[in-house]
């Protein structure tokens, strides 16, 4: 199941709706008809046929943040056992999200997308901030060693590194090109939606 699997939108939701409505199915979760159907909710884009009749059935009868909270905890499960189990199916939901993500489709506020500065729907894999702090700190002991090992060679210790409060101030900016480094790249990999 690679990214090329989805050659639509409508395939990429049905996907996503199918892993929620079988994990909603083993978690023992109701999950009725009118509130599968609101999976398929959209505006702009492929949708189910009696989408206006659902839409007016599900606000009269649901309350909306209660359901999304739902929906959202199904599809944490459904990320946290495709992590843990099934990599191939991991893949495919994010693939299908990917694809879903250039489009407006009420699933992606269900699943939490547009709220993934904690990635719930799509998460990196774990290793991904590790290997970001690693690139920090491997930068910044660069950054701190070279006027070191500088001075070291020409055997005039300290020319190249600024003492007292220069040599504070110097740690400082690279204490903070480091974090600054760690964040950038830690909110690039979570990718929030506007």
């Amino acid at each position: 199941m690679s990214s090329g699997r989805f050659h639509s939108g409508r395939e990429a939701k049905e996907y996503l709706v199918s892993r929620i409505v079988e994990e909603a199915g083993s978690e023992n979760v109701p999950l009725s008809e009118l509130e599968r159907k609101m999976l398929y909710f959209s505006e702009t884009h492929w949708t189910l046929p009696d989408m206006m009749e659902v839409y007016e059935e599900f606000d009269r009868e649901y309350d909306q943040d209660e359901y999304e909270k739902k929906i959202t905890l199904l599809a944490r499960n459904v990320v946290k056992h495709d992590l843990s189990e099934s990599p191939e199916k991991y893949e495919a939901w994010r693939a299908a999200v990917r694809v879903l993500e250039k489009e407006d489709h009420y699933i992606l506020v269900a699943i939490d997308v547009p709220l993934a500065g904690n990635a719930i729907a799509t998460p990196r894999p774990r290793w991904d901030q590790l290997k970001l702090l690693i690139v920090g700190l491997l930068v910044a002991t660069v950054l701190v060693a070279f006027p070191l090992l500088k001075s070291l060679m020409s055997q005039k210790y300290g020319e190249y590194l600024p003492s007292g409060e220069g040599r504070v101030f110097y740690l400082l900016v690279i204490g903070l090109f480091a974090a600054g480094a760690y964040l950038l790249g830690w909110l690039n990999s979570s990718k929030p939606r506007a």
